[in-house]
């Protein structure tokens, strides 16, 4: 049997000034492994969304994860839809990338990866996979969720009506107002 292990995604938030250009930046430092997400917003439609470390979006990593299998088990693994198995589909593989599986095959090394955005347009979102709906494409559902949240919605709001269509969800949103805030000492 087969069993995958804990997500991460981790950041690192700087903000300040882009001297040639003199605008004010955010800066998000990331890493990455699993199915949790990482997205950052420069203005509506425009984003940029961490990989997906499932079966479904990484195929270089299935590739790897099935040579590997067959290497040391000396029989194949097999692919059903979203998962990787042995004997049942039932106890399988969703993820290519994690922390802690029980048979020590996931890949364990993150994707680092800087995201810059001007200050005044930024909304950050870090979120669980069950955010998504697995058949759906990610980037339109992103956009989707960010647009809100844009607009004021609460991620509690957001994650509370995901929750009754989908599996379990955390949301963290970082939305910077339209202009820097100085305070007189």
């Amino acid at each position: 049997h087969m069993f995958d292990g804990a997500t991460l995604t981790l950041g690192f938030i700087q903000c300040g000034v882009r001297h040639q250009r003199r605008k004010v930046v955010v800066r998000a430092h990331i890493g990455h492994v699993g199915d949790s997400l990482f997205a950052l917003s420069s203005m509506p439609g425009r984003v940029a969304i961490t990989p997906s470390h499932s079966v479904t979006h990484h195929q270089k990593d299935v590739e790897w994860i099935m040579d590997e299998y067959q290497r040391l088990n000396g029989e194949p693994c097999k692919r059903a839809r979203h998962y990787l198995y042995t004997r049942s589909p039932f106890y399988g593989l969703s993820l290519t990338r994690a922390l802690g599986d029980k048979n020590d095959l996931l890949i364990r090394k993150p994707e680092v990866k800087s995201y810059e955005a001007e200050l005044n347009q930024a909304v950050m979102l870090f979120a669980t996979d069950g955010m998504l709906q697995v058949e759906q494409p990610v980037k339109p559902q992103v956009n989707r969720v960010l647009q809100q949240i844009r607009t004021g919605k609460t991620v509690k709001v957001l994650g509370e009506e995901m929750e009754q269509k989908m599996d379990n969800v955390t949301l963290i949103s970082v939305r910077y107002p339209p202009s820097p805030i100085y305070l007189k000492d």
